[in-house]
């Protein structure tokens, strides 16, 4: 049966934030987004943790991938090119040492239709983006069956943001570019624009919080928070 994050909620209450390590041999977890963006919160998440993170952008990349490293749980995005994570994982069941392998979903989707199909797919557990450590660190002690170190001191939960935490907005020219795209609904464009903007590591959580609201088809949220950042 699929876990749910709700499932977790009193897990998540009792959860202590001061996690640096887990005990025994070093996990590795695969995942799969084809945004970079996305992909590289996963591995700010996880990688501090002591994870072993890998990362690829498809679904077909995901299956050669897992059949080469053989991960000890894999996290994977619904809705990616070439072939999709429904795809795949369905793929992955087909084989016989990937019949058992913990497997999320994460999706900004939450509807109960993609959910149900998660499921019905193969995949384990089912987290919603933007993703939250607290929320994800149950399931990933759940299925990994992991007893976590903690540090003396109490830190901070990484969130969605990268290290810096910080949204850093791109220059005034292309966010006006962004704004008069987004002011008449041409989202295709208003992404080709950030898929340039994530290749510097300092706009990626701007670019994350827009991708969110395009994924969701929130065009007026889009719009208010872009006109946020412009200068008046």
């Amino acid at each position: 049966m699929i876990v749910e994050v709700g499932d977790a909620d009193a897990t998540m209450q009792n959860l202590r934030t001061d996690i640096s390590d887990y005990e025994g041999q070093k996990r590795t977890i695969l995942v799969a987004d084809d945004k970079l963006a996305n992909r590289l919160v996963l591995i700010n998440l996880l990688e501090p943790l002591g994870f072993v993170v890998e990362a690829v952008e498809d679904g077909h990349k995901l299956v050669a991938r897992a059949k080469a490293i053989k991960p000890d749980l894999i996290l994977t995005d619904l809705i990616m090119p070439v072939m999709t994570g429904f795809e795949a994982v369905q793929a992955l069941r087909q084989i016989e040492e990937f019949k058992n392998l913990p497997i999320i979903a994460i999706s900004a989707s939450v509807f109960e239709m993609n959910q149900e199909r998660s499921r019905l797919a193969g995949c384990d557990a089912f987290v919603p983006k933007p993703i939250e450590l607290i929320k994800l660190l149950p399931l990933l002690e759940k299925h990994l069956q992991l007893q976590w170190v903690y540090s003396s001191e109490a830190v901070a939960v990484p969130t969605t943001q990268t290290s810096s935490g910080e949204v850093v907005p791109p220059p005034q020219a292309e966010l006006e570019a962004l704004y008069e795209l987004a002011m008449v609904g041409m989202l295709p464009d208003v992404e080709k624009r950030l898929a340039k903007l994530e290749k510097e590591a300092q706009y990626i959580p701007f670019v994350q919080k827009l991708q969110v609201f395009i994924t969701n088809l929130e065009d007026e949220a889009l719009v208010k928070f872009i006109e946020g950042y412009l200068q008046k």
